[in-house]
């Protein structure tokens, strides 16, 4: 090849983005297909296009944040009963609920504990704490499990009305409780100022299980 070839090909593989060495490129003509200014101007808004795109996945992945999603990914019952005069619950189970990290650049931290509150018909009968104060970090695309088990033989007053005692007494029967978990905590997002809180409510249908006969459970997203 000529040297002026030699130079045309040298500053089209530059124009190219031509990941070979200098003397290669000139010895193989690797980018012969630039040789034209028309090609050249292809190659260049190309790859602008393609650097303009980036640059706004990078701004878009770290300026808008996904809220983290929190399911149930373990519920275990092993009582529920009305207690004498029918205006306390008592209960006996074991939950395990999650915190996701959808964001695939930015890291979560919980800066407050996380709490949950089980209800049935609307009606609040237990509190139970799944973890506390002290920060934890979840990593992009990661999540956190919490683990808590409670029991009392009354929790917290509930007016369930005649209504809800014969609702209780029917799911009893039927061998499966309709409750609901609400979850709440505060998480901030790495490199954003301000906190925000997490509040979620995960609808349960949950069985009574015991050690020898443990009720399946399928996972549960909360909203």
């Amino acid at each position: 090849m000529a040297s002026d070839d030699g130079a045309e090909c040298l500053v089209n593989c530059c124009c190219c983005l031509c990941a070979v060495c200098t003397q290669a490129c000139i010895d193989t003509d690797c980018c012969g297909a630039c040789h034209s200014g028309t090609g050249c101007l292809i190659a260049t808004a190309l790859s602008a296009v393609a650097l303009a795109a980036l640059v706004a996945l990078l701004v878009v992945a770290y300026a808008v944040v996904v809220p983290v999603r929190v399911t149930v990914e373990e519920a275990t019952l092993g009582r529920l009963a009305l207690t004498a005069n029918s205006t306390a619950l008592a209960y006996d189970m074991s939950l395990a609920v999650a915190l996701r990290n959808r964001n695939f650049a930015v890291g979560v931290r919980r800066v407050a504990p996380l709490d949950a509150e089980l209800r049935f018909r609307g009606q609040t009968f237990a509190r139970v704490r799944l973890t506390g104060a002290e920060q934890g970090r979840i990593a992009a695309l990661g999540k956190e499990v919490y683990r808590v088990a409670a029991m009392a033989d009354r929790s917290t007053p509930v007016a369930l009305g005649g209504d809800g005692v014969a609702e209780f007494a029917r799911e009893r029967d039927a061998g499966v409780f309709e409750l609901e978990l609400a979850v709440v905590g505060e998480v901030k997002y790495e490199g954003h100022r301000h906190r925000r809180g997490v509040r979620a409510t995960c609808p349960l249908k949950l069985a009574l299980s015991t050690a020898t006969a443990p009720a399946a459970f399928t996972r549960v997203k909360c909203t």
